[in-house]
This record gives structure tokens, C-alpha cells and sequence, in this order.
């Protein structure tokens, strides 16, 4: 289980409010990482970040090093779990739950290699990975349509 941004927050096992997020109180989470998120403050954190994924097996330690922005309220204290990023999020120690305030992780090329490559791997079937000089999805998917679509054929329809 993979938690961004909010997701890493209720990962935890403790959001505590100061009523700045929603009402101020206590509030459980789900508790399958060792850290509290405390919102103490209206302050928002927006910066671009590069980390290095921590070698923690199996999908960190496959990753290397990602790009992305956070942009969050709310600190996350740390607890028991390792760190799963250079500076940022938690990781359970089978290395299967891990969040992140980086928000952007699965634009990078190493990190879907990471998460398919292990999944692909539990399956047991061959994983070919993507290259990081991959091109828009939107012009792969409109290449796709446009080869496999009569458009003649619609518009003779809408006639």
C-alpha cells in the first residue's frame, strides 16, 4: 500500500487537529505506519523535491532517486518505521507500505519500474521495463484510437 500526500497522513496511527484541518481533536488512523500527523498551523508546504528512495526492499531499494512537488499541511512526526525517502515518509518494515508527502512519485520512470517489476515478479510473470525517455500518454493513446477506430464510419453515423 502506497499513501501520498493525505494518504501518508492517514497511514499513521494518530492525525491530531488543532482545528485547522477540520475539527480540532484526535483522530485514529489507520495505524499500518508508526507516525502521528499533527495540524498545528494554516501553513502550506509547496516545494519541488529530488530524493533518494532508502534501500528498503523490495521496491524501494529497486527505486534510486525520483523528482516531485509536495504541496501539504500538516507535519508528520517520525515514529518506529524507517525513513522511505531522503527527508520524507515511512516505511513498514516488510518494505510493502510506504508514504510520501512527494507527490509525482510514478511520473518517474524508476519508480513504476520499482512498483511493476515486483508486482510482475509475484505473479510470476516477465516485466519489460518502461525507458525514461517515454513519450505523452495522450499521443500514445490517440495513436492507439486513431488506428483502431473508423472515423468514417462515425461520422457517416452522425449523418
Amino acid at each position: 500500500m502506497i499513501g501520498i500526500c493525505g494518504g501518508y497522513q492517514m497511514l499513521g496511527t494518530t492525525l491530531v487537529d488543532d482545528g485547522f484541518e477540520s475539527a480540532a481533536g484526535t483522530y485514529p488512523g489507520l495505524g499500518l505506519l508508526d507516525c502521528v500527523t499533527r495540524f498545528a498551523s494554516y501553513s502550506k508546504n509547496t516545494t519541488q523535491v529530488q530524493r533518494e528512495a532508502c534501500p528498503v526492499p523490495p521496491i524501494l531499494s529497486a527505486m534510486g532517486s525520483v523528482t516531485g512537488y509536495e504541496i501539504h499541511m500538516g507535519v508528520t512526526g517520525e515514529g518506529t518505521d524507517r525513513e522511505a525517502f531522503s527527508g520524507d515518509g515511512r516505511v513498514s518494515p516488510d518494505g510493502l507500505v510506504f508514504g510520501t508527502y512527494m507527490h509525482g512519485l510514478f511520473l518517474n520512470p524508476p519508480a513504476v519500474n520499482a512498483l511493476l517489476s515486483y508486482l510482475y515478479a509475484k505473479k510470476g510473470l516477465p516485466y519489460t521495463p518502461i525507458s525514461a525517455a517515454g513519450s505523452d500518454p495522450y499521443d500514445d493513446l490517440a495513436d492507439i484510437y486513431e488506428q483502431h477506430v473508423d472515423m468514417d464510419a462515425i461520422v457517416a453515423l452522425i449523418r
